[in-house]
């Protein structure tokens, strides 16, 4: 029989069963099926994107990178270091945890020593990847918690500048917020920790020290790609306007 034979509102008939139907009848209540089932699908999005979406892409970006993409960078490249440096201090700790445990009974033979070290690399690999994974995980946190707090930097300070122009509101990405980001995250990690006054001073001591650099990276990488951060024109303008060479900015 024809799959499309009988519609839904035969189906739907108690006393469809036995009914025979002409050839025309069931070419009808095939069509019939077709039209229903075979409806154009309808667009997901149709409205246009937003201009403060529009105004958003259009800002440069820190390395080039979207906030997601950004994430995902510091994120793995922190936990890969995290991985390393918790595996090698996992495992030297396992090992002598190892040899501490087992000291009041020491091998006296060949095949003892054998199976001594051999289990002791047991528990020295064990040990290492457990520690590894556990700072590799505790590093991709914090790094993405900084990627956060510099983006939220970002936006609001664009949020601020957004009066005054879009000339003097590009270039508001700079060194200055990934270092008030790193303070703050040393704020955040002393806290978290417990951490007492002069620990706490020598983690911000920390973050600046690497934080600058970090940001001046991004600031000359922006200015590689044509987004000159602000204090690089202004230094410019200022430049020009003393020596009045006619160079444009």
């Amino acid at each position: 029989m024809w799959p499309f034979s009988l519609t839904h509102e035969d189906a739907a008939n108690p006393g469809w069963k036995g009914k025979e139907l002409s050839p025309a009848q069931l070419e009808q209540s095939r069509k019939q099926w077709e039209e229903k089932h075979t409806q154009p699908s309808k667009p997901i999005m149709t409205a246009e994107p937003d201009a403060a979406l529009k105004d958003y892409v259009r800002q440069p970006q820190r390395l080039g990178l979207n906030p997601v993409g950004r994430l995902a960078l510091l994120s793995t490249v922190s936990f890969v270091t995290g991985l390393a440096l918790g595996s090698a201090n996992g495992s030297r700790i396992a090992a002598m945890r190892y040899r501490a445990e087992n000291a009041h009974y020491m091998p006296i033979s060949k095949a003892g020593w054998y199976l001594y070290g051999r289990s002791r690399n047991y528990h020295a690999i064990i040990g290492g990847v457990t520690e590894g994974v556990k700072t590799g995980a505790r590093f991709a946190g914090w790094a993405a918690l900084f990627v956060v707090i510099e983006e939220g930097l970002d936006r609001a300070r664009g949020t601020v500048f957004r009066r005054r122009g879009e000339e003097e509101r590009k270039g508001q990405r700079d060194f200055l917020n990934t270092v008030s980001a790193a303070v703050a995250l040393s704020g955040l990690h002393g806290w978290w920790n417990n951490l007492d006054r002069f620990a706490a001073m020598r983690m911000t001591r920390f973050a600046v020290r690497y934080a600058v650099p970090y940001g001046l990276m991004q600031d000359l990488l922006a200015a590689l790609r044509g987004d000159r951060p602000w204090y690089i024109d202004s230094v410019l303008k200022r430049t020009l306007d003393r020596t009045k060479t006619g160079i444009p900015v």
